[in-house]
Parts: structure tokens; sequence; C-alpha cells
């Protein structure tokens, strides 16, 4: 008889499974998949982050991007989200190179122990977790990191909640809450959204003896203290979510971009079927000539033919789970098709948040989560393979064989034929009743896919990767990567740049950020920009280098970006150009040093017109002298009297991004300009007297200043980000409460 092993060290050795394949996916000494977000996006956030933080403790106003924005108000820096305050301590890159594979060995490892509510093996749960962890919408994630954040938190409040359900303690509610709370904080409302729909699934279909009604309350309260514990992250951001496109839902064919086409599917079976997706060559990728766009996920395969056998053996395995995860399961499929189906469309028009999501084939992502469990469960019912008749064997040799030619003449992988043998080996196994054959398979089809996955990206690179070859530009420098064809806008470290939203929907990130050329960002898609940010973009499309110049200096920007490339006659002024534009560095650009200070500026006002068009049409007009006036919207004129003198000038200033003191000298009554987006929540103080902060010059602000030496206050902090920290208490403290007392008693 042989040894039974125990089951705390059968689990033990599922988890060292894991983390095994975690180490030989995520290698520590390769770094991490350096590709689309990662690069475009996360990284560049996390540089200005870490900017901030070294002379603020908690920063709340990013003052370089499209002339300020409110850092707090923008999930996307996850500046709330407690590990992110690593960065205090290490680099971005080596924080992203923590951040990635940490997430997805907790997320593995949290369907690993969701799975283990439902009477499964360790083997069962670890081939679960795997199977969803291997695949390639699960590795395609870990290129977004707004996506995988929210995912590693997403089956541990399953897990919680369905204990709270089972359990009925407070404890475990306050945990489920605390993990969507961190998924709200991430601010991606497809992610949100799904995890609703698994929170009800779940709570509704666990074998337990609470009421409905019992199962509802227990929901609710999940989700009520997820609200007061994520509300300093989400109420500054709905605040201003109001006047951003998104509150208005965008267009039709912004929502249903990069849409799940139908034909793709067959990748979830053989991977790279239409070519290599991480290429943006038409001759390696033919994505591009039957779709006319390239994927969102790199990757979907699922490794089919386990697939099959596990959700055929599924349906032989009663479960109360069986029949909802089926359904989310081809819902989130049907909605990932985006345009190329109608649900997509039905269900925008019934859930209003969905007109605001964009790229469909994420949801495919949820799906793959879906299947994976049902799996899982599928899984367990191989317990008895001599159930089944011998009909299974003929179907699975079938589809074995189909499997094969319809990847012959396809970019052909070895991973792709070993993702097929442990068909032979299940058929087998049906056929002679040797369960051997079974494990057989599985380690196969696991090793098929960890190849796959460490195949997926083979170009990782070690961020921050500033070792591209390049060339010094003016004040930056130009890296460029072959695949795809980005380009890099590095500034000196030493010298921060001004960034300004310019021409083609381009957003110049001027911290160190990269940019895709032929993938822009939208203007109306980043929750954080009002409706005069885009009507100051929209309206300057038109303007010619020179005005573009002017304005710039305007506005004190650092750094212009147009995609027209023309000859720009100005002195010391560098024009790169490229295949995307020109990157114009404007004359007498304040490039400073030091604290990150904003340029301010002594002017006196003059009235503003009632239409707010004309304003920006005044400042624009060759005849406004912009050096020594501001056109300020206020209810009086202000009288400034003799202006043959300066107005004043500044002595000296202090503080933070978003808590300043500056101390003026005026002449006489006059503005104090301060070249960034005016924005709900400034607040200023002149000799300790509050006063109010006025528009200026159509997109920025400024302070009504009396003659005399003064001392000027302006700090950052909206009322509803001292709303959210209260709720964050009102939160802390109900869970607490809640959780002595049931100790207590």
């Amino acid at each position: 008889m042989g040894t039974r092993i125990a089951p705390r060290t059968l689990h033990l050795a599922m988890l060292l499974l894991v983390l095994a394949c975690a180490l030989l996916l995520f290698r520590p000494w390769a770094g991490v998949f350096y590709y689309r977000d990662t690069a475009l996006l996360q990284y560049p956030l996390f540089s200005t982050l870490k900017s901030l933080w070294q002379t603020d403790w908690l920063p709340l106003w990013d003052p370089y991007h499209a002339l300020g924005q409110p850092l707090i108000s923008n999930p996307t820096f996850m500046s709330l989200y407690p590990p992110t305050q690593l960065l205090r301590f290490v680099s971005p890159a080596t924080y992203m190179n923590i951040f990635v594979p940490l997430h997805w060995l907790l997320a593995v490892v949290g369907v690993f122990a969701l799975l283990g509510h439902f009477d499964l093996r360790p083997i069962e749960c670890a081939m679960g977790a795997l199977l969803f962890g291997l695949s390639g919408p699960a590795i395609s994630a870990t290129l977004q990191s707004l996506l995988l954040m929210p995912l590693a938190y997403l089956p541990w409040m399953l897990f919680f909640g369905v204990r709270a359900v089972r359990r009925r303690r407070a404890i475990d509610e306050a945990a489920a809450g605390l993990c969507l709370a961190l998924i709200v904080v991430d601010g991606e409302l497809a992610t949100l959204l799904a995890a609703l729909v698994f929170l009800v699934v779940f709570v509704f279909s666990t074998d337990a003896s609470p009421r409905a009604t019992a199962r509802a309350a227990t929901a609710a309260r999940i989700v009520g203290l997820a609200l007061l514990l994520s509300a300093p992250q989400w109420m500054p951001s709905a605040r201003l979510a109001v006047e951003s496109g998104r509150s208005r839902g965008l267009r039709y064919d912004r929502i249903t971009s990069h849409s799940l086409p139908p034909a793709r599917l067959i990748e979830a079976v053989i991977p790279e079927y239409f070519g290599d997706p991480m290429s943006s060559s038409p001759l390696v990728y033919r994505g591009y000539s039957v779709f006319r766009e390239g994927p969102y996920l790199p990757s979907i395969f699922l490794g089919g033919a386990p697939i099959f056998l596990l959700l055929f053996f599924a349906a032989r395995r009663h479960s109360r789970l069986r029949l909802p995860l089926l359904i989310v399961a081809v819902f989130f499929i049907l909605i990932s098709l985006g345009r190329f189906g109608p649900v997509h469309g039905l269900t925008a028009f019934a859930v209003a948040p969905l007109r605001s999501i964009r790229f469909p084939e994420k949801f495919f992502l949820f799906a793959t989560l879906a299947l994976s469990l049902l799996a899982a469960h599928g899984l367990s019912g191989i317990r008895d393979v001599s159930r089944f008749s011998r009909l299974t064997t003929g179907a699975a040799f079938l589809l074995a064989l189909g499997a094969y030619f319809a990847g012959t003449g396809a970019v052909w992988k070895t991973g792709t034929a070993i993702s097929l043998i442990p068909l032979g080996f299940f058929a087998c196994a049906q056929a002679s009743g040797r369960r051997w054959m079974v494990h057989v398979g599985l380690a196969t089809w696991f090793a098929a896919m960890l190849w796959l996955g460490i195949g997926l990206n083979p170009k990782t690179v070690q961020l921050p990767g500033r070792s591209q070859a390049g060339e010094m530009v003016g004040a930056g420098s130009v890296a460029r990567l072959d695949d795809p064809p980005y380009l890099r806008l590095i500034p000196p470290d030493d010298s921060p740049v001004w960034g300004i939203l310019w021409d083609r929907d381009t957003l110049n990130y001027a911290t160190g950020a990269e940019f895709g050329v032929g993938t822009p960002f939208e203007r109306d898609v980043v929750a954080v920009y009002t409706e005069r940010q885009r009507q100051l973009h929209d309206l300057i499309q038109g303007l010619s280098f020179k005005d573009m110049s002017r304005l710039a200096r305007l506005y004190s920007c650092g750094w212009a970006i147009t995609s027209r490339v023309e000859t720009l006659e100005v002195e010391s002024s560098v024009v790169l150009r490229s295949n995307a534009g020109a990157y114009v560095p404007p004359l007498s650009c304040s490039k400073l040093r030091g604290p990150v200070h904003p340029p301010v500026a002594i002017r006196e006002g003059s009235a503003a017109p009632a239409e707010t068009s004309e304003i920006l049409r005044t400042v624009l007009s060759p005849g406004f002298d912009w050096e020594r006036y501001a056109l300020v919207e206020c209810d009086a004129i202000l009288d400034v009297g003799d202006t043959s003198n300066p107005v004043g000038r500044v002595e000296r200033e202090s503080g933070t991004a978003d808590a300043r003191e500056i101390s003026v000298r005026m002449n006489r009554r006059g503005f104090l300009v301060i070249n960034q987006s005016f924005y709900p929540g400034w607040k200023a103080w002149v000799d300790g007297e509050r006063t109010e902060v006025i528009r200026a010059n159509y997109a920025v602000m400024a302070v009504r200043v009396p003659a005399g030496d003064h001392r000027v206050r302006l700090v950052f902090w909206p009322d509803s980000f001292s709303v959210g920290l209260v709720m964050l208490m009102v939160g802390v403290a109900i869970s607490t409460y809640r959780i002595k007392r049931e100790l207590g008693g």
C-alpha cells in the first residue's frame, strides 16, 4: 500500500508549483514585458509620482500633464493604492519588476484558494488556477497594469465573499469589502462591473443555508463597505468625471474599438494563427489586414483540447455553480465581440457605465476566469474515467485531427503541437480506464501552456529601457523601439519640462514618457480633462508654428507637440522631424531646477468677454500683450491705474506642487498668474485672508493682489477629498466595531 500524502503537504507542493511558474514566466533577470501600457502609460506615471513624492508626502496635484491636473482625481496614477508607497524607496523600474509578477501571482493563488471552497483536491485547484494564470488573456493582462491590479483582488473578493455567506462573520465581509475597495481604487470600470457580476453569482449560487434575503444583505454590506473604504479615490474622481467626455458616454465607434473578431476565436485553440500580434508589421501579423486593427489582448490562447475535455467532464458533475458560471462565461464572450455582435450594443443601451468603457476585448479575460473555474470542477470528474463511452475517444481524436489541419499553414509553433498531445492521453485514459494517462496528459498540457506563456513576448527588456539607442535632440533624448515603432521623449533628470496637450490628440508626458505613433490618446476619454481643456485643444488645431510657439510661451510650456512638419525659424530652437510629426521646444521656455513649481508671473488685468470662446480668441490674437496683461474672468473691471511701470514682481516662492507660498511686491493692484489649469479645489489666501481663485487666460489660475508686499498661499485640497476621508474613517470604524463585537461575543 502506498504512502498517503498529507493534505497540508499537498497544498504546499501545489503552491510551490505555482511559485515556480511565476519564476519561469517572469524571470527576475529579464524584467517584465515592456510593451504597450507598461511602456506608454504606467511607467511614465510612476516616474511622475516618484518625482512628486520626493518633495511632498501626499501630493494631490500633478503639475506636468496638460498644464496640470488633479493627481488625486486620476486613478491611473494609483497614488492611493497602498503598495505604490514602495516607490518612495525604489526606482520605478524596480517597482514595475515587483508589481507585475507579484500581482500575477496574487491572482493565481487567489483562484487556487477560491477553488478550495468547493470540495476540490489540491491538484485540481492548482490546475484550475494555472489554467487561468497561464492562459493568453491572463498573461496579456500583465501588459496592462490597470487591468492586472484589480484582477489580483477579484478572486480574493470572491473567496472572502463565499466565506461570509457560509460563516456569516463580519471579518470575512470586511476582507471582501477591502478587496472590492482596491478594485474601485484602480478605477477600471470593466473590472469593477465584472467583479459585481461574479459577486452576485457566487453569493447566490454557493451551497449554504442562508435565505436569498440574507445573501443579498451580505452582498450589499460588502459593496457598501467597499464604497466607504475607497471614497478618497472615487469621490474626487466622480466630481471631475462629470466635466469629462465620459460622463455623457462615448461614441459607439469609440467604445467598440478593439472588439474581438469572431474569426480570432480560433486562436483560443491555436496560438498565433494570424501571426505574431506583438509585431507591428503586416507581414508578420496578418490580423491587420483581416481585422483592420491590432489586438488589445496579444493572446487569447486557452489550450482548446484540455478545455474541451474538462468542460465535457464538468457537464457530468453536479454543481450549483455550473450553470451560472457557464452563463457568465458565454455572456462575457458575447460582450467581448463588441461591434461584431448585438449583445454589446444592447447591454450598453441598458447599462450606462458600459457606454464609458472602451475595448470590449478585455471582457474575454473575465470569460477566461469563469471557464477556468468550470474546468477545475470538470477536472474532478476525471476521477472515474470508466464512466465514459468509447464515443468520447473518437470525438477527442477527431478534434485533435481538426486542430492539426486548422493549424497547417498558420504561424506554427512547437508549443501548438505540444498542446494537442493531451488529447491522445485523455482519449487513451477513457478507453483503458488508466488514470495515470490523465495525469500525463495534464502534465503535457501544463508544459505546453508554460512554453507558450514564456514565448508570448520573448523581447522582454529590463525597465526603464533607457539603454535603447537614441540621439540627443534639444533638451531631451529620443529613443526608437523597432517593434512596435514607439518614440520616447526623455528630458534630463535634473531639468523637469512642462507639458501640454497638443495637436492631433497626442498627449506629451513630459517627464520621460512614451507615446505610440499611430495610437494616440484620445482627449475625450481621459476622465480628468475638463470641457475647457478640450476646447483649448480644438481651437489650436489650425494655428501656425509661430502662433503655437507664442501660445506655448504664454502658458510657459516646455514642449509643444504637433503632427505637422514645417520649417520653424526660431533662434535656439531644435526641431526633430519624424514620421509622427515635429517635437518643438519653444523659444525661451522655462526649464526649472530644484523644487517642482510651475511658472508664475505678475500681470495687470482686463475685463473678460462673456463668451469663453471669445476669451481664447483674444488671448491668441497678435494684439494681446500677454507679457503685461492677463485676461481674467471676474465680475468687475480692475482699474490698474498707471501702466507705464511694471505692476510688480515675485520675490520668493517655496512649497510643493499643491501647497505653495509666494512672496510678491506689488507697485499697484494686479494679478498673480499661475500657469496651471484652473480646477475646483484650489484655495488661496493673501496675508492669511481667504481670497478667490480666478480663471485667467482661458485655462489657468490667477489671484487678485493689492498694492504692497504680500504673501500669497495656494493650496489644492478638494472638498470631495475631505468628504472621502471622512467616509473612509466611517468605514473603518464600522468594520472595527462589528469585528470587535463578534470576537467579544
